[in-house]
């Protein structure tokens, strides 16, 4: 009968931040089944991300104002003829 003098509990304040740790380092270093979901989830988080812009900011261009900014910069703009 033999006891196991070196074994110790685990303190889990100690074990939890480091697994964690080193899965992100696994996940981000790609020796991990989840470092092939990266790409696509930083995609639909921009595409999100770029739809919450778009929909939270006004658009506050008239079409005169941006008439003369193209004049102002030199673009061709069709000019209106009055009937």
């Amino acid at each position: 009968m033999s006891s196991s003098t070196n074994s110790k509990p685990i303190d889990r304040q100690v074990f939890l931040p480091t697994t964690l740790f080193g899965l992100a380092r696994d996940v981000l270093n790609g020796r991990h089944a989840l470092s092939k979901a990266i790409p696509p989830v930083l995609w639909l988080f921009d595409g999100l991300l770029c739809i919450l812009i778009i929909h939270k900011i006004p658009c506050t261009l008239s079409l005169a104002a941006t008439t003369e900014h193209a004049k102002l910069w030199g673009f061709w703009v069709p000019s209106r003829t009055s009937s």
